[in-house]
Formats: C-alpha cells, sequence, structure tokens
C-alpha cells in the first residue's frame, strides 16, 4: 500500500482530486471522525513532511463485496494490520470509487474496528 510505503504522490493518485472526497473512521474507542477533502489532504501532507520512511505496517485484505454500477463502485472488505511493535488491528473497510478517464479512484474510505 502507497501510504504505508510513505510513497504519497502515488498515494494522491488513487483519489478523485475533487472538494467532495472524505475519510470516515471510528477509532477503538468508539469516536467517529469525518474527514472533508480540505482537512484530509492537509493530513496527507502532514504525513508527507513528518513520515518520509515506510511505517513497517504489514496489511492483508479479505472477504471482498464489491458493486459495480457503471462509473461508480461500492467496495467492503476486511482488513488486517500488523504492526511493527507486535499489535494488530482488524477493522471492516468502505471504500467508494469514480472511474475518472478510465481509471478507478477514491471518493470516500470508511474505516471501522473490527471486535
Amino acid at each position: 500500500d502507497y501510504i504505508y510505503a510513505a510513497d504519497y504522490d502515488a498515494y494522491k493518485k488513487t483519489w478523485v482530486d475533487a472538494p467532495y472526497i472524505s475519510r470516515v473512521a471510528v477509532n477503538d474507542a468508539g469516536q467517529v471522525s469525518r474527514m472533508n477533502a480540505v482537512e484530509y489532504n492537509s493530513l496527507v501532507e502532514d504525513w508527507r513532511k513528518n513520515r518520509k520512511t515506510p511505517n513497517g505496517i504489514k496489511t492483508t485484505r479479505s472477504n471482498f463485496d464489491t458493486r459495480i454500477n457503471g462509473t461508480s463502485a461500492f467496495v467492503v472488505f476486511n482488513q488486517h494490520n500488523d504492526n511493527t511493535d507486535g499489535t494488530q488491528r482488524d477493522s471492516i473497510e468502505e471504500r467508494y470509487l469514480e472511474k475518472i478517464n478510465g481509471e478507478w479512484k477514491m471518493v470516500n474510505v470508511t474505516v471501522i474496528p473490527k471486535k
């Protein structure tokens, strides 16, 4: 994954460049956050400045459900992260994508801890 590899230019290319993108996440305490395009792009730029090297997280994804409808797609899957400190994190993730100039680009990412 580009974000874990600290390849921010490649990561940004996986997203639609539009003001309507968003990221929604639920943390382990159950708190929900939502970032709009400006907030999320600012976060990625902060990572670019402060996380110059790959973070070492090993990620596997499984149990995909995909719905494609013309130039839109909705994907739900399970994600498992093996962190460098020995901890693990499991989540249920959703992606909403749009096909732009023949390429699938993310519009929304939703991350929910799996308990």
